[in-house]
């Protein structure tokens, strides 16, 4: 029998910690010291089959052990139940054992119980910013929308990518130019100077004319 097994999170040494037999169908569970139920593997004994694959708790590939053919079988004519091995009595070499140390996330389980793993792609998009919070154990991502921090390039590159927000839209009645501008003047465009005064305060736009009093007034 050969074996390539590499459960994610095993310590220390691998070994069979049971054999659940049923009706047409038998179960390896795959241990270590600290899980005592790691993977498992299940198939028919009858279906002559020539290898079995490790799945662990989620549903990933773990391993999988090459066996004989001819001898499958025989697990058929064992009671129906669980028996328990020990370590000494079933215990992988190291050479077989390839260690995979758990860490980072592991799997997403989406609302309607669906669990996604493997390769997993999160494209956080403009303005999109996700974070590990360590919190509940590692296994919570935070996404955090705080706006898209290169929009005044974006301003000028495409000019239709961005719109420019316009809070006043009419004056009177008059609407702004096609830049949202409105242009405040006293006179005509000719004048030189003149004295009208547009500038906000306290959160307000104050429009006032400066100067003095004519004498004699």
């Amino acid at each position: 029998m050969d074996a390539a097994l590499y459960p994610v999170g095993a310590t220390g040494p691998l070994f069979l910690a049971a054999i659940e037999v049923k009706p047409r169908a038998a179960t390896l569970v795959l241990a270590d010291a600290r899980t005592p139920r790691l993977a498992t593997a299940a198939f028919d004994p009858l279906a002559g089959v020539d290898s079995v694959e490790f799945l662990d708790a989620v549903g990933r590939t773990a391993g999988k052990i090459v066996v004989d053919t001819e001898r499958l079988p025989a697990f058929q004519a064992w009671p129906t139940a669980r028996h328990e091995l020990g370590q000494a009595a079933a215990e992988f070499c190291p050479a077989v054992v390839v260690p995979l140390p758990a860490g980072g996330v592991e799997g997403l389980l989406l609302e309607d119980g669906t669990l996604l793993t493997g390769d997993v792609w999160l494209v956080a998009e403009d303005g999109v910013v996700f974070t590990d919070t360590g919190d509940a154990g590692g296994n919570v991502i935070r996404v955090d929308v705080i706006g898209d921090p290169l929009f005044r390039r974006r301003l000028c590159r495409p000019a239709d990518l961005f719109q420019t927000p316009r809070f006043i839209k009419t004056i009177n009645g008059v609407a702004p130019s096609d830049q949202g501008d409105f242009h405040l003047l006293v006179g005509g465009h000719l004048a030189e100077t003149n004295i009208l005064r547009v500038y906000p305060r306290d959160g307000v736009l104050v429009i006032e004319a400066v100067g003095q009093p004519t004498e004699g007034t």
